[in-house]
């Protein structure tokens, strides 16, 4: 059964604070979140074994977050991603900054914003 949930935004009883959402998520539709998530969850496991947690941690919020299909899954994404991508920059590891960058333009693709 598919449970199709859409998201309302809830203005403050004044009518004039910020927007909170209000509500269960619903599952991403596209393969790539899927991907993404699963990628995600691989990375938290590689940053757990080498002792980066906070890393870890962030790994499977984004993870949990696009698995979810929450409104702001891809921006807790990209800002991982580009936390990834300085650090092994800094580290000098060419093969991590390309594919935080290829992760970075797979959630630019339409069916990633779907």
């Amino acid at each position: 059964m598919t449970r199709h949930v859409t998201w309302r935004p809830q203005r403050s009883a004044s009518g004039r604070g910020p927007v909170a959402y209000d509500g269960p998520v619903g599952r991403p539709g596209s393969a790539i979140a899927w991907l993404l998530a699963f990628t995600l969850v691989a990375c938290a496991g590689v940053a757990a074994a080498r002792g980066w947690w906070l890393s870890g941690v962030g790994a499977l919020v984004a993870a949990g977050l696009l698995w979810r299909g929450h409104p702001r899954a891809r921006f807790a994404t990209y800002v991982l991603l580009t936390v990834v991508a300085v650090r092994a920059a800094l580290a000098g590891s060419v093969v991590v900054v390309v594919l935080a960058v290829a992760a970075v333009l797979a959630l630019q693709t339409p069916s990633a914003r779907a």
